[in-house]
């Protein structure tokens, strides 16, 4: 960029990068907004806080321009959206699905997904047994908003992109795909310190199958447990176990009560929440990644997995086919059966093993947040550069 240029500026929400969370939208912001910093782009930021920045803030104050706006409910109407008309950025973005009505300024808002999955040849959007009234209510509410008002739309797969168009008839031109990464610590942890602690702190089995997500009606692990006590009834002297990683989240009881339920009820370990600097080691000590979704919209813990050296099996459906390629395993969500067949070749079949770690590691390289905040500059241009076009004489 030329020193005489000004350089663009974009306004960032960036209360989900100020918290001590370890999942979802917090890793996205927190990773988003550290690699926009760093592009040699002539990208300059704003970010807006309504608390003042943790310590460890993705950001330092000379990397950007921090505005902390008092914290108060409806923040971004009757905060953040008065500071823009005040003093607006060139562009805001937004990347929890939130955006201030009436900006001044061009809106980019990241939709993290519909939440839909198929059965029987039949799309079901927003199905009933996946979210709480309340929250479908929102999202659809959410949704015409971003459609009516935001300038353009983030979405993290090709496949949710699809599905908001034709859900929505929004005009395909204003609509993006940013794909989510993995950050450099997820690689293979071969210390054997390291490992033990990992093992001691959770309490693991010497070899396990690995579920990590939320404990939730649409992570389909109802139907991971019901796979595995098929496996372990027809192969009896196998060693592996089920390990169950996550915080629990609306409806979990039929999970837990499967798991207490169970025939094979010993060999279920319910670990709860693993903390990030944990997450590496456990998935690098798992003979396989387990997740088959009924739905995602990306599906992060698989490209973790993958880069970590550990074979995955994930959903044929929804986005999991255009993340893992070639690189995972992957069977109807629904196919109790297929789902238990699968996890017996992961453990007896080391030929396919290998391969699967192979492609893994080559699959994973393509998902860095380098990439994701370049596909997130490219719609920042776009929108610009549209501006610029309207304002010309």
């Amino acid at each position: 960029m030329s020193k005489n240029t000004k350089p663009l500026l974009a306004g960032f929400d960036g209360r989900a990068a100020n918290t001590s969370a370890s999942l979802g939208v917090g890793v996205y912001c927190r990773n988003l907004l550290r690699e926009l910093a760093r592009l040699d782009s002539g990208l300059a930021l704003r970010v807006y806080l309504d608390v003042e920045p943790r310590p460890d803030f993705p950001l330092r104050v000379d990397e950007a321009d921090i505005r902390v706006l008092p914290a108060a409910r409806f923040w971004t109407q009757r905060r953040l959206g008065p500071e823009l008309r005040r003093d607006p950025p060139d562009v805001l973005l937004c990347p929890v699905s939130q955006a201030p009505l009436f900006s001044p300024c061009p809106t980019i808002v990241t939709n993290h997904g519909l939440v839909y999955y198929e059965e029987n040849g039949r799309r079901v959007m927003e199905p009933r047994d996946c979210l709480p009234l309340v929250t479908r209510a929102q999202r659809a509410l959410l949704w015409r908003l971003q459609v009516r008002c935001a300038s353009r739309i983030l979405m993290v797969s090709e496949d949710s992109r699809r599905v908001f168009i034709e859900h929505t008839g929004i005009d395909p031109a204003k609509v993006f795909v940013t794909y989510l990464g993995h950050t450099p610590e997820f690689r293979p942890m071969t210390d054997n310190m390291q490992q033990q602690q990992v093992r001691n702190r959770y309490e693991l089995p010497a070899r396990f199958f690995l579920y990590t997500g939320r404990l939730g009606p649409r992570k389909n692990v109802v139907r991971i447990i019901q796979a595995f006590e098929l496996l372990r009834d027809s192969n009896p002297d196998l060693p592996h176990e089920l390990v169950l990683a996550g915080d629990k989240e609306w409806h979990a009881e039929p999970i837990l009560h499967a798991a207490r339920a169970s025939r094979h009820a010993d060999a279920i370990h319910m670990i709860g929440h693993v903390g990030h600097e944990d997450m590496p080691t456990l998935m690098t000590l798992a003979d396989a990644l387990i997740l088959v979704s009924l739905c995602e919209s990306f599906g992060i813990p698989v490209v973790e997995a993958m880069a970590c050296g550990t074979p995955v099996l994930t959903s044929n459906t929804t986005c999991m086919p255009e993340i893992v390629g070639e690189a995972a395993m992957a069977v109807p969500p629904t196919d109790v059966p297929a789902i238990a067949a699968a996890m017996h070749r992961l453990a007896s079949d080391q030929e396919l093993r290998e391969r699967l770690v192979k492609d893994g590691f080559a699959r994973a390289a393509r998902f860095t947040w380098r990439n994701t905040a370049l596909q997130t500059y490219d719609a920042v241009r776009s929108v610009t550069a549209e501006n610029s076009r309207g304002a010309a004489p």
